[in-house]
């Protein structure tokens, strides 16, 4: 879990420091950190509250549904999904997007 999360915040960082412009970059991290940092003594009393009223057999089900709809959302952008791939070439870019039906010759 501690590794998943290590390589989910460092993917993070890295395509909001790639999409953001280079005047802006402390402006964005210390928004972020803030975000981050700031937000956990909030979460983590919420949670408090919530396990000790509902127990954790209700808690962590739910927690981990919340998960996989923020990761699935994540995955529904293609922004995120294109991260990393080689841009198109020239001769790629300028190619028409639908292929040309087929047609029975003959």
């Amino acid at each position: 879990m501690g590794a998943a999360n290590g390589l989910g915040n460092i993917t993070f960082l890295t395509v909001m420091q790639k999409w953001a412009p280079p005047a802006l970059l402390g402006r964005l991290m210390s928004a972020i950190m803030l975000c981050a940092f700031g937000s956990f003594p909030l979460s983590v009393a919420i949670a408090g509250v919530l396990v000790r009223h509902l127990g954790p057999s209700l808690f962590f089900p739910v927690a981990g549904g919340l998960m996989a709809v923020a990761i699935l959302s994540g995955l529904a952008q293609r922004e995120f999904r294109d991260f990393g791939a080689a841009p198109p070439s020239a001769s790629e870019a300028d190619a028409p997007t639908t292929a040309a039906p087929i047609r029975n010759v003959g």
